[in-house]
């Protein structure tokens, strides 16, 4: 599965919450898929997990940055 897929998908669902509170968000990942090892849906239940605090949690006008970066070895990703 391309985690980056995953990643666009839960930013997609979000938008409309962020921009009532006039929330930027901004992903960060390679134009390349990621694919990876995963069980989908426990990693959308993640992003969104994430996503839903970060909304909660940022103040109005801010900014949230969804990063997923390949360290070859290993996938790092950051709300």
């Amino acid at each position: 599965m391309d985690i980056c897929s995953i990643v666009d998908h839960v930013k997609m669902n979000y938008n409309s919450q962020a921009k009532k509170k006039r929330i930027q968000i901004i992903v960060k990942h390679s134009e390349n898929p990621v694919k990876i090892l995963i069980d989908k849906d426990k990693v959308t239940q993640i992003f969104n997990n994430l996503m839903s605090n970060a909304i909660r949690y940022t103040s109005e006008g801010g900014m949230i940055t969804i990063e997923v970066e390949d360290n070859l070895k290993y996938i790092e990703c950051h709300v």
